[in-house]
């Protein structure tokens, strides 16, 4: 399990988002995008899928490999806006990498502009 004090915006993590609407459940790459507080105070974690899907939506974020720091993702990937969701700390497999601020604010000003009443 990941220590809850070590989770950040911006991380990627490995776990099985459990998506009702997929058949196959596996593992897959997450990025949190809630914040540290929170993550300390609760035994929750606020994330959006990311899918190696190269369609093209309004609502996927292309990631580049200049936009990881400190690991790679082992595909060519996108982060999906339509996939937010909030899970248990304990389901966390492992922080694979972490994404850069300016990717981060992307996602953010997607998710506040395109998709949330914020």
């Amino acid at each position: 399990m990941i220590d809850k004090f070590s989770l950040q915006p911006k991380d990627i993590v490995l776990a099985n988002p459990e998506y009702v609407d997929q058949k196959e459940q596996k593992v897959r790459p997450l990025l949190i995008i809630s914040k540290a507080l929170f993550h300390h105070n609760s035994n929750f974690v606020v994330c959006v899928g990311i899918t190696t899907s190269k369609e093209k939506q309004p609502y996927l974020i292309p990631i580049s490999k200049k936009q990881i720091e400190g690991g790679e993702l082992d595909f060519d990937s996108q982060v999906m806006c339509t996939r937010i969701i909030s899970m248990r700390q304990d389901k966390l497999n492992k922080k694979i990498a972490r994404i850069t601020p300016e990717l981060y604010k992307n996602v953010m000003d997607k998710l506040k502009n395109d998709v949330l009443e914020l």
